[in-house]
């Protein structure tokens, strides 16, 4: 049996170049990724607008933002008055990805007349 001693042609060095800057790039970029810090928990913040009469009661607009980054599931919000006799309602998402912004309203019976409060009740990190 005879054995044939051929040299590479330049093409094959070319494709063996690129193949071998391809593994260094992918290598590269999947050492920096796992080294960056990921996974700070959601951070949702409310912020309220001001109530409007419907004629059948007030609501009040709500804008939710998550500044983390994490998803959050199941975003419970509060929105409370603060004279008494206190009205409390609720707003909650099925999900609340890292940057999204998201709106709604709460209603109440009365005029929620004088300072609200809101705060999140809760949140499942995803």
């Amino acid at each position: 049996m005879k054995l044939v001693n051929e040299e590479k042609s330049w093409l094959e060095w070319v494709v063996f170049a690129l193949s071998m800057v391809m593994v260094v790039v992918l290598i590269g970029y999947l050492v920096h990724d796992a080294s960056q810090h990921r996974g700070a928990p959601a951070d949702v913040r409310v912020i309220l607008g001001k109530p409007e009469d419907t004629g059948f009661g007030y609501t009040v607009p709500v804008k939710v933002t998550n500044h983390g980054e994490v998803t959050a599931r199941e975003v419970e919000i509060e929105v409370a008055t603060e004279e008494q006799p206190s009205q409390t309602a609720t707003l909650s998402f099925d999900f609340l990805s890292s940057g999204e912004v998201r709106e709604g309203w709460v209603g109440f019976s009365g005029d929620p007349a004088g300072l609200l409060t809101s705060r999140v009740v809760g949140h499942v990190r995803r």
